[in-house]
């Protein structure tokens, strides 16, 4: 399958293999089912439970620093996620699409087998009806030529027992006459022999050229059908893709927003306080 995105596509390159046997198996689970989310959320728990304790800058910088690292953690869950929906999505259109397109060439390679299977009969019937007609063409004409073949067979050996100039020339005479009407008839059955190999030329010709024409067509449809298959998978996987889009923002403003509320509650820790 043709790769949808240049994003997808690294994607894929780079974490296919290590989401493919996932992608197929349980449901990927939303970034409030993470160890990484729920990590920053018991700390949020743990600056809320210590927003009146009176803390030192220090001690609030060291609270902030951990804060953005278990964000940053948060932050990497949502981008896993997205890759391996991103994968699952994929996985499952392209899966979807082959199986599709491997319909439509199957149904298309079953049409061509169909008319060529009818093409090859109607070959056949026109080389029978050939046949059929050049045996008509020579019993039409035997009449004629068995005969003559037998007369000049005839002259030949009475020539041969001939040893009389003036007899055998004569007799070479009625030969050559004999032999001018057979190459005559052989013309003429010759001339009907090839107006039938013409025709049936001609009906062969005709015949290819109109399966030609209904295969081109079959397979133009089916070129049709596998372009619109393309375009309406490519359709689905960019709807699909910006709605993973849509949850990843949306993930990432929960860990934002939870961030946030950490964020608060150090800021809302009184200083310490020191000794007159």
């Amino acid at each position: 399958m043709k790769i949808r995105t240049v994003v997808v596509a690294l994607i894929l390159a780079v974490s296919f293999s290590a989401f493919a046997t996932a992608s197929n198996a349980a449901p990927i689970p939303g970034i409030k089912n993470t160890p990484q989310f729920r990590n920053l959320l018991n700390y949020v728990d743990t600056l809320q439970a210590k927003r009146d304790t009176p803390a030192s800058p220090d001690r609030k910088a060291s609270y902030r620093s951990r804060l953005s690292q278990k964000r940053a953690g948060a932050n990497s869950a949502v981008k896993s996620l997205f890759k391996r929906r991103s994968v699952r999505i994929a996985s499952r259109d392209d899966k979807q699409e082959r199986a599709q397109i491997k319909r439509i060439r199957r149904s298309q390679k079953q049409q061509v087998q169909t008319l060529r299977r009818a093409e090859d009969n109607r070959l056949d019937d026109a080389a029978d009806d050939y046949r059929s007609a050049v045996s008509r063409i020579d019993a039409r004409y035997a009449p004629k030529l068995v005969p003559l073949a037998n007369k000049r067979d005839a002259l030949q050996r009475k020539l041969a027992r001939t040893t009389n100039p003036s007899k055998r020339k004569a007799l070479n005479r009625k030969l050559d006459a004999v032999q001018n009407k057979i190459d005559r008839v052989v013309r003429a059955r010759q001339d009907d022999t090839d107006i039938a190999t013409d025709r049936y030329k001609d009906r062969v010709s005709n015949i290819k050229d109109s399966y030609a024409s209904q295969i081109a067509d079959v397979k133009a449809k089916s070129k049709r059908q596998v372009t619109k298959a393309h375009q309406a998978w490519r359709r689905t996987f960019r709807d699909d893709l910006n709605q993973i889009k849509q949850r990843r923002s949306q993930e990432f403003e929960l860990v934002s927003n939870l961030r946030d509320r950490g964020a608060g509650y150090i800021d809302h820790m009184p200083p310490v306080a020191f000794a007159g």
